[in-house]
């Protein structure tokens, strides 16, 4: 094969196979995608903590959390999951034919193999940030826009409802200082504001 042949041939195979992500590679940020995701994805979970359980979290928090945990899953999940997509339809992806055949198959199926794929997922990407920790990656030093998308919200949840803990032990006689309802409400204040922060953080260090 010739020298014209074998560019030639890599060429078009560049052509017809979109390049890959790198995670770390991913630095550009789109305001208003990213932003109308994060709105949609607060109204969604303001929703499902306040106005689609049954059982008020004041009232019966145990009952109002167990629907409540359920919901966010998939609200996380699926607003998550969109933000990907930005970057696979920026590639050339066909991400349109991808969603029907996944949908397609999730219904023949009967959820079977996405509950598998699922459980693959969680264990696989915790094993996989362990191991990639242990042998150097940076386990606090976010770099790309997703992961800091996750990780600034994330630690303002966490912190939120460790502040939120504080008014439990005081003898103030409120029913919302009834475990876990301040921890409940933090957690959600500070979610609020880590996703706000997030968004900035993004805004001003992509590209």
């Amino acid at each position: 094969m010739s020298q014209r042949d074998k560019t030639s041939s890599s060429t078009s195979f560049n052509e017809i196979v979109p390049p890959l992500h790198n995670s770390n590679t991913i630095t550009k940020f789109h305001p208003i995608s990213h932003t109308l995701i994060t709105i949609t994805q607060l109204i969604l979970s303001t929703l499902s903590l306040l106005y689609i359980p049954s059982s008020n979290l004041l009232d019966d928090p145990v009952k109002c959390l167990n629907i409540t945990t359920i919901t966010l899953f998939f609200v996380q999940f699926i607003t998550e999951l969109s933000r990907w997509l930005l970057y696979l339809q920026e590639d050339g992806i066909e991400t349109n034919k991808s969603i029907k055949a996944m949908f397609k198959n999730l219904i023949e199926n009967k959820g079977e193999n996405f509950a598998h794929a699922l459980w693959i997922t969680l264990f696989g990407a915790f094993m996989f940030h362990l191991i990639a920790v242990v042998f150097g990656a940076p386990a606090i030093d976010p770099e790309s826009i997703p992961e800091k998308l996750i990780y600034y919200t994330t630690v303002s949840t966490v912190i939120g409802a460790w502040l939120g803990a504080i008014v439990i032990p005081l003898d103030w006689d409120r029913p919302w200082q009834m475990w876990p309802i301040p921890c409940v409400i933090g957690g959600f204040i500070g979610h609020v504001i880590g996703s706000i922060i997030s968004l900035f953080v993004c805004y001003f260090g992509g590209e």
